[in-house]
């Protein structure tokens, strides 16, 4: 059972939300609680048949990404590849959860950073597991967990300037959005997909969103960790891309502070500690 805790600006949906295959499943104005998780998962059209991530356009891009020069650390300058690609390849979906992981390719930088972000998590999590099953586990969540931000207009994530309050808002609720998309294409609203999805952009100290929560989930951590030094290190069209060292430095006064998990930091520590 999930705990809500009321914020200033609750946790109302502030857009409808449709899957994939044209069914609205989401209202705007609806309250994101149980009751409508449940609703949602009812209404999951709970396919059988599942497809192999190594048969799919997501996985040739990882292969892409795990190639390109700015993620060798995430490699060992590329001894880790094959066992990367192992870990994914046989991570399997339904097609309608599979159409909408390739639909975030329309959305160039954010399906590039959500990969990234999935590839780092992994490594790092198949250091702390040491067991390829659970880092399997934690790698399909990672892979899933940011599809909800393909609901936030366009002109909120392609925009140039600062985000006014009521933007700020719509884009936090993007974790709400994938744990929603994810309870309908899984039909569990307790799956750990749909979990994790909720709750990667929560800090260790309850300063994070959606919901202001404090969190121990060393999933949600790992993949918290990566989006912030990938978003860092990556340029945007309202600034340059910072380097890796000032990044680092960047997230290391976060951990310091409170607001980032420190076992995270150590294994993300153990790659960056050689980047210039």
């Amino acid at each position: 059972m999930w705990l809500f805790r009321k914020k200033k600006n609750g946790l109302e949906i502030s857009n409808d939300i449709t899957a994939i295959n044209g069914n609205v499943i989401v209202r705007k104005g609806e309250r994101f609680d149980d009751q409508l998780l449940k609703r949602v998962e009812q209404q999951s059209p709970a396919q059988k048949e599942t497809v192999p991530l190594a048969e799919t356009k997501i996985f040739v891009n990882c292969k892409l990404l795990l190639h390109h020069p700015q993620y060798q650390f995430i490699t060992n300058n590329g001894s880790k590849v094959t066992q990367l690609l192992d870990i994914i390849a046989p991570i399997r979906f339904s097609p309608l959860l599979i159409e909408e992981l390739q639909f975030m390719y329309r959305f160039e930088y954010r399906y590039r950073h959500s990969l990234t972000i999935a590839l780092i998590a992994t490594r790092m999590l198949l250091d702390f597991y040491q067991n390829a099953d659970k880092a399997r586990e934690a790698a399909a969540c990672a892979i899933t967990h940011d599809i909800g931000i393909t609901r936030v207009p366009k002109s909120i994530l392609n925009k140039l300037t600062p985000l006014n309050d009521d933007e700020q808002k719509v884009l936090k609720e993007h974790p709400l959005y994938s744990s929603l998309l994810l309870t309908y294409y899984l039909g569990n609203h307790n799956h750990p997909n749909a979990n994790i999805a909720l709750l990667h952009h929560e800090d260790s100290n309850g300063t994070g969103y959606p919901r202001g929560i404090a969190v121990d989930n060393i999933v949600a951590h790992c993949i918290h960790l990566c989006d912030y030094y990938d978003a860092l290190v990556s340029a945007r069209p309202f600034r340059p891309a910072m380097p890796p060292l000032k990044a680092w430095e960047i997230i290391a006064q976060k951990v310091e502070e409170g607001q980032l998990d420190p076992l995270a930091f150590t294994l993300l520590n153990a790659y960056l500690q050689n980047l210039d």
